[in-house]
């Protein structure tokens, strides 16, 4: 393999391998296109990219004006820069890294630096660096990314130029626990070792046993950007095809047990302070200070760190002593011991107090507030600690315990403990308990600054309460909302509850504190739950209730606002180090679905693939929703359908649909199928009711909801329901009312879907465009082979189909369709919003039949006979003395159509409502005077030809469909684009049909031939509908 530091050309900062010959070599990229597929990684991955460079306090929440994304990267100008500025490898926490702060991680990084800090002169030997040229040799099959850093060949005090780099290894899947990603680096540390060491003369787990990556570097960990750093990429596999595999993985267990036993064994024989923080490193790992701030803040906030050691701890300038000569041994967890002074110890406060003189409890103190850390969290695990070990506890630890803050002197103490024993005599009437032999020791935990302290007990109640409950301050009124399991399946909040009532059910729930009595005793008292934790000064508690549906941010208007909490947020994670929001990286619908059935969908799975993971789902909505549709019409309902869910589903604040899609049909035909399935993709921001509980005046359930299905609505031509129900359906707010608040306006972000066995479902005028009305197939209404239909769906669902489908809904091709749709002018008219129209319109129906039929009855004054009118097919329609027949007819009507309506029937009616016709485009005619004397009435109804009334008809009721319009037999529409074999079929049948039509009439030969052709154009259209998906 050909020198790689001689091939780099000037200017270029990305290489990539070639292996056309027998040497791998690197080559200068060239980028035409930055989509071009040599730019494309095979196996992207994700990276917490922060927007500062070299931040010793990165990940941390610590810096200001730090942002940190956690986004993919698929090409390989992406990679190069992110790395220029410092990255994580791990999605965090709120974007703040530390023990047990992981959420995901899809990659794994390490550095190689050819150095050892412990012993300096082992990588003066050139033969034992990990060139670059080696790492790829060794890594030649997989798919990886180097970049170097800083000092990548770069003289560094007596150190000569080497290779340092960083190294990124792509998983191909989602890992969310902490100690697998390190287990991982640890496997990759051993895949090395194989191939650089010769276990037949090095005995596994000796000093010649040395790492050849920076062992020190953990999936929590950051690395710092290079600003020219030069990429080196290789492509291949995932190395998840080498850290699974079954062999490699034994050996991987062998030689973790076997070093593991040496070392050990080293460590007794030899003891020494490094040799037994490996013996306990396990526990003192765990330990509240690091897990909770050390791991988080990093050492270099206590300790001046100097470089790295291979075991796993720090060399550095110890502060206790004029050290210049990196005397002190640094451990991860904090712990410390100096080579010089011989001062040692276990806590990294303990260094700290030494350093600076300060209280190690006033210490914490100051970096639990910093943090957002509940302080008495630590003094629980110290009490804890403090049992188990007994007298065995190191006396480092003695000092731990919770000093009063000095700034409180006696006096400021005395004034606090009156203002609260007033506070307590107005609010409690409970006795005081005089016991002197009550014991004290329990009472450590303060939950109002020098005030009240109750047990540990208590306060993890208190805790408990602050997980289903907080104090709100809902416009202008104070409440305490519950969070608590709902209708659906998941826990939602539950806010028509006043504090007081909140008191009352736990006022039996007393509780014993300590305070402090008239002279400064220390007095046991009692006081219900509700109280205590209504006084606790660490209460959940918000000034404000939002509701802002975007995944990756929060409503900017209240981003400096503090007590705010956004219902699209996680309640469950919400604590103090969140300021009670909730962590970031669970916002968004997604949290709702099973992580290991998402974890199985591989960011490259092809959209047929998707599709493939929910198809009886997606064929339900084509065969049964849309079955009652044959041609291009089932096509394009079936996409206006898949269209709409996909926009509902990504398009929250902004982009909504103003167009409601509404299911008519029976019991058991499917429609509630549908909107289960999908309701359960948006979790507890989806909701079922009635329409009577829609409309209702207490409405606040509907403020944190994106998708709502209105189940049995009945539409009975009420106005004021009519403009309640369109004002939801296209306002961009509406108003909420609940019991003990104020109503107020609020952003509608809702999503509406309607369903009913009734014929009227919604209000629709001529001009509507707010609902998209489906009646759907009874083909699976009960009976044989219903369950065997249903079950299979649901069984899909319910095994990653979920998933599949919001991945499929989600995916850019999709995506891209739904916003080629104008879902109010591209609504596919049918037969359901043709009749829901003239639900709203008697007179529209009534002359709608009058077309059908192509005249009218009336009676005939002479004879007394009922008569039969034909309208003229050319010429006009005028109706002199005989427009009352044409009143007659519709009086005829009405009385049999609508028998119990008390409406109007009036000629007066009769005029205004066609005249209504005639301004929607709907029909030909104008009422006008006459000569009287002439016609003998002074009256007119003119009207156009029978059809040129009839073509205006079928253009503008039904959008040009004559078949939809008059019930005529016909065949389906012909697919100019179907496969030329199947074309010449579709057209031959036709044909046939054609002359036997013209031979015998209709005949039963032709109902089958009509079957078959209509199967084959339903196939036909299927089969290119999902060509063009």
């Amino acid at each position: 393999m050909n020198n790689i530091t001689n091939d780099i050309v000037t200017g270029s900062n990305i290489y990539i391998s070639d292996k056309s010959e027998s040497e791998i070599r690197y080559i200068p990229l060239e980028i035409t296109d930055g989509n071009t597929p040599i730019n494309t990684l095979s196996h992207p991955f994700h990276l917490s990219t922060s927007n500062l460079y070299r931040n010793p306090s990165g990940f941390t929440g610590r810096s200001r004006g730090e942002v940190i994304s956690y986004s993919e990267i698929t090409h390989l100008t992406d990679f190069r820069a992110s790395v220029q500025k410092d990255v994580a490898p791990s999605l965090f926490e709120e974007n703040q890294r530390g023990k047990g702060r992981l959420i995901v991680s899809d990659v794994l990084i390490f550095d190689i630096d050819n150095h050892d800090s412990k012993n300096g002169t082992l990588f003066d030997d050139e033969s034992r660096h990990l060139t670059i040229e080696k790492f790829t040799e060794i890594f030649k099959d997989y798919e990886f990314l180097i970049a170097t850093s800083l000092n990548h060949q770069k003289q560094k005090g007596d150190q000569f130029k080497r290779d340092k780099y960083h190294c990124f290894l792509s998983l191909g899947q989602k890992v969310t626990d902490e100690d697998e990603c390190n287990d991982l680096l640890d496997k990759l540390d051993y895949f090395i070792k194989s191939k650089t060491h010769d276990y037949e003369s090095v005995e596994m787990g000796s000093d010649d046993d040395y790492s050849l990556i920076d062992t020190s570097v953990k999936s929590t960990y950051q690395i710092w950007g290079n600003e020219h750093t030069v990429v080196y990429y290789n492509k291949g596999g995932t190395i998840n095809d080498l850290l699974y595999e079954e062999t490699f993985s034994n050996d991987y267990t062998r030689y973790k047990r076997d070093s593991g036993k040496q070392r050990n064994s080293r460590y007794k024989e030899n003891p020494t302070f490094s040799g037994n923080y490996e013996l306990h490193k396990g526990d003192l790992l765990e330990d509240w200070d690091y897990v909770n701030i050390i791991s988080r803040v990093g050492l270099h906030e206590f300790y001046k760190i100097d470089r790295s050691v291979g075991d796993g701890y720090f060399m550095g300038y110890c502060d206790l002593h004029n050290d210049n000569k990196t005397s002190l041994q640094i451990f991860p967890n904090g712990g410390y011991n100096c080579l010089a002074c011989k001062d040692k110890g276990v806590s990294v406060f303990d260094y700290e107090s030494k350093k600076t003189g300060t209280k190690s409890s006033l210490i914490r103190k100051r970096y639990c507030k910093e943090l957002g850390l509940d302080h008495n969290h630590f003094i629980k695990y110290f009490t804890d600690k403090k049992k188990r070990a007994g007298d065995d506890m190191n006396s480092e630890w003695q000092d731990q315990v919770d000093e009063p803050d000095p700034n409180d002197s006696p006096d400021q103490l005395m004034i606090q403990i009156k203002e609260l024993q007033k506070r307590l005599s107005e609010k409690t009437d409970e006795p005081v308990s005089e016991d002197s032999n009550e014991e004290e020791e329990p009472y450590q935990f303060p939950t109002k600054e020098n005030d009240i302290f109750v047990t540990a007990e208590v306060y993890e109640e208190l805790e408990e309460l602050n997980k289903i409950q907080a104090v709100v301050n809902f416009e202008g009124k104070t409440v305490c909302p519950q969070y608590k399991p709902s209708r659906s399946d998941w826990n939602e909040l539950e806010f028509p509850r006043k504090i007081v009532d909140m008191m009352t059910y736990y006022e039996n729930n007393e509780r014993k504190y300590r305070t402090f009595g008239n002279k400064g005793e220390r007095v046991i008292k009692k006081m219900s739950l509700g109280k205590l934790w209504r006084f606790w000064d660490q209460r959940r508690k918000y000034n404000i209730i939002d509701f802002y549906p975007d995944d990756k941010k929060r409503n900017p208007r209240l981003v400096n606002e503090k007590e705010v909490f956004d219902m699209y947020d996680d309640w469950e994670s919400a604590d103090l180090q969140n300021d009670w929001r909730g962590d970031m990286s669970k916002r968004g619908l997604i949290k709702f679905l099973n992580q290991d059935y998402l974890n199985i969908i591989t960011p490259d799975k092809k959209l047929r693939d998707l599709h493939s993971g929910c198809n009886l789902y997606l064929d339900h909505i084509y065969e049964i929703i849309c079955g009652n549709y044959t041609g291009n019409k089932k096509k394009d309902l079936y996409n206006y359908i898949v269209g709409w869910m996909s926009k509902a589903l990504t398009h929250h604040t902004e982009g909504r649909i103003g167009v409601a899609i509404c299911m008519r049909g029976g019991q058991g035909t499917g429609k509630g199928t549908v909107q289960k399935v999908f309701g359960n993709l948006f979790g507890r921001h989806y909701i079922t009711v009635d329409i009577d509980r829609f409309t209702a005046r207490f409405n606040i359930e509907l403020l944190d909801k994106l998708f709502v299905f209105i189940d049995e609505s009945l539409f009975q031509g009420d106005k004021k329901l009519e403009q309640k129900l369109n004002m939801f359906v296209t306002e961009d707010s509406f108003s909420v009312e609940g019991k003990y608040i104020n109503s107020f306006k609020a952003k509608n972000y809702q999503h509406y879907m309607f369903a009913s066995n009734e014929q009227w479902v919604v209000p629709l005028s001529w001009d509507g465009r707010r609902y998209m009305i489906i009646d759907i197939s009874d083909k699976y209404t009960g009976g044989k082979g219903r369950d065997e239909y249903f079950t299979p769906l649901y069984n899909q669902m319910n095994q990653g189909g979920r998933e599949h489908l919001f991945k499929y809904l989600t995916h850019p091709t999709i995506m891209k369709i739904a916003d080629e749709i104008d879902y109010q002018v591209d609504r596919p008219v049918t037969l359901a919003s043709v009749e829901t129209k003239f639900e709203g319109d008697p007179i529209g129906r009534w002359f709608y039949e009058i077309l059908k039929s192509g005249g009218h009855y009336y009676t005939d004054d002479a004879t007394d006979q009922t008569e039969f009118k034909e309208w003229d097919e050319y010429n006009g329609n005028n109706f002199y003395k005989d427009y009352r027949g044409l009143h007659e007819s519709y009086l005829n009507f009405m009385n049999e159509e609508y028998p119990q309506e008390l409406v109007s029937t009036g000629i007066g009616k009769l005029t205004e409502g066609l005249n209504k016709l005639q301004q929607q485009g709907l029909i030909s005619f104008r009422s006008v005077s006459c000569d009287r004397k002439k016609h003998e009435v002074s009256w007119s109804y003119r009207f156009g030809s029978l059809n040129e009334l009839k073509k205006l008809f079928v253009d503008r009721v039904f959008d040009g469909d004559e078949i939809m319009a008059w019930d005529e037999e016909s065949f389906p529409e012909e697919d100019d684009t179907a496969p030329s074999e199947q074309k010449e079929m579709f057209d031959m049948f036709k044909k046939s049909n054609d002359l036997l039509k013209q031979k015998f009439g209709k005949s039963e030969t032709e109902d089958t031939l009509d079957r078959g052709l209509d199967k084959m154009s339903d196939e036909f259209t299927e089969d290119l509908f999902f060509e063009d998906i």
